[in-house]
């Protein structure tokens, strides 16, 4: 027989694999009947260690076998009682044992259960199962690092949103004072037209036309070499960190950024050009730079 011994919520317990009533000698009381119910051992000269009987709340030196039987005890929240005292016979491999001889253990509750769900389309099946017990509080951790992530990366991108306009800015700046460079650098040119009859209207279409053509350009430039920089990246993302197309243009974003770019233009270019309706044709063609 394997003899187990325990200390089990403070309680110094004996867990034997088989018992045989036929080793003992029952001193008082009777054989347990059910789960709930113990042995005391005592050994031959029906003494037993301290300590086992302080683990249960006897603290007297001596007692009467009567007064153990039915003395009630818990080990994690499960109630037990003794109903007999024995001892092991000579002839027993366990002879001489002292202690509290207890048949069956009790079987702790866990207190966190981790679930690992092999993809997304399960965790949402054992989350709708979850949901349906009342008391039972669980913690979605994927969900909570992904929404940890999500505002991390809009953070990240509100901060790359305001030095892009930054830089807009700063382009619509550089584009202005280009147009105004331009146009007395053109003065001449503007006089031809304007002398061939060609309306101030039109004028300005072209110099409008040939920036938003430079910018348009420039932006097409930009979106190709993008697009290539996102596929080396995208790739050393996947191997490095398993993270999946992080840097993508979608036809979405080339859309806003070619409005907005129209957009900025458009003010960057007429603003500065406003002064051809002032220009006389005689103070055009004067013009010396």
């Amino acid at each position: 027989y394997i003899l187990k011994k325990y200390l089990l919520d403070n309680k110094y317990i004996s867990y034997i694999n088989k018992f045989n009533p036929s080793e003992t000698i029952l001193l008082y009381g009777n054989y347990p009947k059910y789960e709930d119910e113990v042995l005391l051992v005592i050994n031959s000269n029906n003494e037993i260690d301290e300590y086992h009987l302080e683990s249960i709340n006897l603290n007297k030196k001596q007692y009467e076998f009567e007064s153990l039987i039915n003395h009630e005890f818990n080990i994690d929240n499960y109630k037990y009682k003794i109903t007999g005292i024995i001892s092991y016979k000579e002839s027993s491999p366990l002879y001489d044992e002292t202690g509290i001889l207890i048949f069956k253990l009790p079987s702790k509750i866990p207190n966190d259960i981790y679930i690992y769900p092999k993809n997304y389309n399960n965790k949402q099946i054992i989350l709708d199962k979850l949901i349906k017990y009342k008391n039972l509080s669980y913690t979605d951790y994927a969900d909570t690092v992904k929404e940890v992530t999500t505002k991390t990366m809009d953070a990240i991108s509100l901060i790359l949103i305001i030095f892009s306009m930054i830089t807009l800015l700063v382009s619509g700046i550089m584009l202005y004072m280009i147009t105004h460079i331009t146009i007395l650098e053109r003065f001449k040119e503007i006089g031809i037209y304007k002398s061939n009859g060609i309306p101030n209207l039109i004028i300005k279409l072209i110099i409008y036309l040939e920036n938003l053509a430079v910018t348009l350009i420039t932006l097409f430039i930009s979106i190709i070499f993008i697009s290539i920089m996102s596929i080396g990246i995208n790739k050393i993302l996947l191997n490095l960190m398993g993270l999946k197309d992080v840097m993508k243009l979608s036809l979405n974003n080339i859309m806003y950024v070619f409005i907005l770019t129209i957009f900025i233009t458009t003010i960057s270019t007429f603003l500065p050009i406003k002064k051809i309706n002032k220009l006389s044709i005689i103070e055009t063609l004067k013009y010396n730079n």
